[in-house]
């Protein structure tokens, strides 16, 4: 929710676990470089996750035909965007539970365990949730507007971190999503923090 709020609505713009693959896929499609956030991805089934999890970072729709004509359905342009899920189960596990050895799908996700924070109640976690849903989209015009500036710039400054970072943990072809994935997290904050929207200490 807070990473959706940056954009707009979360309420309206992460996808709920009863929601479809074919709907989460057209999501995709329409939001094209913005994320796609997807709350519990836990119920969905081993074949069928693993089955998303190629389609989605294929970039594009499946191909369809039409259900009333011998011909294939109109397919958007590709994306290139991250998506983020939540959910009670690992999806790493999860699909180790389809294949043995899921390594093409493990090659494609950056799973993260949630902790939990010892020093924060109830009442934290309530105001922080109904900032949320009511304080939302005011980052990203300013976000995107600092970006368009220098796209050039920008671009160089995100080869450079990603040649850097791949250096550094020995990153080959194999790992280009883990490498874009980490990539992508860092830029967005360094250039948050150059656009004065946030103030962490990114390093």
């Amino acid at each position: 929710f807070a990473g959706a709020s940056i954009w707009g609505d979360p309420l309206k713009l992460v996808t709920k676990e009863s929601d479809t693959t074919n709907s989460k896929m057209n999501r995709a499609e329409v939001y094209n470089n913005l994320p796609l956030n997807m709350d519990e991805m836990t119920n969905i089934t081993a074949k069928d996750l693993s089955d998303f999890v190629y389609q989605y970072t294929s970039g594009m729709q499946k191909n369809r035909m039409t259900a009333s004509a011998n011909h294939e359905r109109t397919r958007g342009e590709p994306w290139k965007q991250n998506a983020v899920s939540t959910g009670n189960a690992s999806i790493m596990e999860k699909m180790g539970a389809y294949k043995s050895l899921p390594k093409g799908e493990a090659m494609r996700v950056l799973e993260s365990r949630a902790k939990p924070m010892d020093d924060l109640n109830k009442e934290d976690t309530d105001q922080l949730s109904e900032a949320l849903v009511n304080n939302y989209g005011h980052a990203a015009v300013p976000y995107l507007q600092f970006i368009m500036q220098d796209i050039s710039g920008v671009k160089a400054l995100y080869k450079a971190t990603q040649n850097r970072l791949d250096k550094l943990y020995g990153f080959t072809p194999a790992d280009r999503f883990h490498s874009v994935l980490a990539v992508d997290g860092i830029m967005g904050l360094m250039m948050a923090k150059k656009a004065g929207l946030i103030d962490y200490d990114i390093k």
